[in-house]
């Protein structure tokens, strides 16, 4: 006998939703819940690599053989204030050398010699005065731009569809940004286990004030082999920050180099937002050492 096409159909779509809710179901118990979003949710194509090769689902590049390339461009704090200026180069995987990265989705507008302007967040970046920083950079100062908008565009728009609707609604506690340290003997240990102590990545000074900026984080992991966080934003210290007081802060220990025992410290993060100099909300993890009342 056959089945109605109704009931057909219906099976249909309950295979498909269960098929979209497994993730998501997973995701949900995870540190932060619905607020800690795997970037594989709302980037499954468009990805970058490391240095080893490796995927990146939280960096971009145009997946067509081109390479992202920046030109010479300031970088901004999400207040407009310059950072430094970047050396032109490429960013994504650069064979022979380590280069930045464009964070998937981080697209926003801020006031730029008061003109409300486009930019997108770009993370470590040669300077010309040395070294590397991360920030905002017009949308304009990249190669080739009108691609890399359209992607980032919708990887924004996928990852808002996926945060819950009731953000606006909310009650949050306003705070301000402060300086923030490690004591100076965890100043070279890690936010995840087992790091041996030449590596760079994983150190929990990035989640402090540096150079009176804190990073805003996109997302926090869920195991500790995941890299902890992804800095999509950079606030200044003296600039407000509104804790939401519904979410449960996220506390992640940190690790001796090589140790896989949680010592005595503790890094907590808490989600909510700041407001950019053009009135824009820019959700975030932050550090709650960072934050105090204003």
């Amino acid at each position: 006998m056959k089945k109605p096409l109704f009931t057909v159909a219906m099976a249909a779509l309950l295979t498909a939703l269960t098929a979209v809710a497994a993730p998501i179901d997973t995701w949900q118990d995870a540190p932060g819940g619905v607020l800690n979003l795997p970037p594989r949710l709302y980037n499954p194509r468009f990805h970058g690599y490391g240095a080893a090769g490796q995927k990146i689902y939280n960096k971009i590049d145009l997946q067509d053989g081109r390479e992202i390339r920046i030109k010479r461009a300031r970088l901004y704090d999400n207040q407009g204030n310059p950072l430094g200026v970047a050396v032109p180069s490429g960013v994504g995987r650069v064979e022979g050398r380590k280069d930045g990265g464009v964070v998937a989705g981080a697209i926003t507008e801020m006031m730029i010699g008061g003109r409300k302007t486009e930019v997108m967040y770009a993370w470590s970046v040669n300077v010309e005065a040395g070294g590397r920083l991360s920030g905002w950079v017009r949308t304009k100062d990249f190669w080739p731009a009108p691609d890399l908008r359209r992607i980032q565009r919708k990887i924004k728009a996928d990852r808002q569809a996926l945060l819950p609707s009731d953000l606006g609604r909310r009650t949050y506690q306003e705070a301000v940004v402060v300086a923030a340290e490690l004591p100076a003997e965890a100043a070279e240990w890690y936010v995840t286990p087992g790091r041996d102590a030449k590596k760079n990545q994983g150190k929990a000074k990035y989640y402090f004030t540096r150079d009176d900026l804190i990073s805003g984080l996109k997302h926090v992991p869920v195991t500790g082999v995941q890299r902890f966080g992804v800095a999509h934003d950079h606030l200044p210290v003296g600039s407000p920050f509104f804790v939401d007081t519904s979410v449960p802060p996220v506390v992640r220990p940190i690790y001796k180099p090589g140790s896989k025992k949680p010592s005595k410290y503790e890094l907590k993060v808490v989600w909510g937002y700041a407001v950019n100099n053009a009135g824009v909300k820019w959700f975030s993890w932050l550090n709650a050492d960072a934050l105090a009342k204003p």
